[in-house]
């Protein structure tokens, strides 16, 4: 991690930095939730670091630099973000039972109230938003 700026991090572009994002997401979901109780506040983390590592996995293996990951509070929600310079957006693929890749934006749609991305100046950006007040699909 070179950088944290604005409840964002900079990121490498290397899989190191899928353990790193996770670490921080979960640091940093915990302090937009301190409102929350300790279970629930246990729950979201377990969720923001979920749906931040496949975002960020899915910017190393398919993006380019630079990487960022952003965890903020909208209202009933706290919002994953994760921008890359590679222009292309993510499709969501439906995978064979047995195939080893291919299931992460799936995943992500499955835990997420909502999820979108979207083109940008420099790449593009994937974003999802999770229920502050659950369910918990975990």
């Amino acid at each position: 991690m070179s950088q944290v700026r604005d409840g964002a991090v900079v990121l490498g572009h290397d899989l190191g930095s899928v353990s790193r994002a996770r670490h921080w997401a979960a640091a940093r979901c915990a302090e937009l939730t301190a409102d929350l109780t300790p279970e629930q506040r246990t729950d979201l983390r377990r969720l923001v670091e979920l749906v931040a590592t496949e975002l960020v996995a899915n910017a190393v293996e398919h993006g380019r630099p630079p990487l960022r990951l952003a965890v903020e509070r909208l209202g009933g929600d706290v919002r994953v973000r994760v921008e890359d310079g590679e222009p292309a957006l993510p499709v969501r693929r439906d995978s064979p039972a047995d195939a080893t890749s291919g299931r992460g934006i799936a995943l992500v749609e499955h835990l997420s109230r909502r999820w979108g991305a979207e083109r940008g100046a420099g790449g593009k950006v994937v974003w999802c938003d999770l229920p502050v007040d659950g369910p918990f699909p975990l």
